[in-house]
């Protein structure tokens, strides 16, 4: 390895990121595109059926049954909910 390599090498490995999420993630349930939809998808039931194919009803009973299977534990980040998990899943 040549020194300019090894130099290269030592700086990048220093290198510490100051955010441990982005700040467009952190908005991201204020302007997220899932957050605004499923609103939008609650106030139809046509609408909701023709999105994820399944009624809310059904759309209830399959996240019922894989709920345990799709949660996370949580550590310091927060996790995705198993409701969005199943439904970008079905989308």
């Amino acid at each position: 390895m040549t020194t300019a390599a090894a130099v290269l090498y030592v700086s990048r490995r220093k290198r510490r990121h100051r955010y441990w999420t982005r700040a467009i993630i952190r908005k991201r349930q204020t302007y997220g595109t899932y957050y605004h939809l499923v609103r939008e998808l609650e106030l139809n039931d046509e609408e909701f059926r023709t999105y994820y194919c399944l009624r809310r009803r059904q759309f209830g009973d399959v996240l019922s049954v894989v709920e345990e299977q799709l949660n996370r534990r949580s550590t310091s980040r927060q996790t995705i909910s198993a409701e969005k998990r199943l439904a970008i899943c079905l989308r």
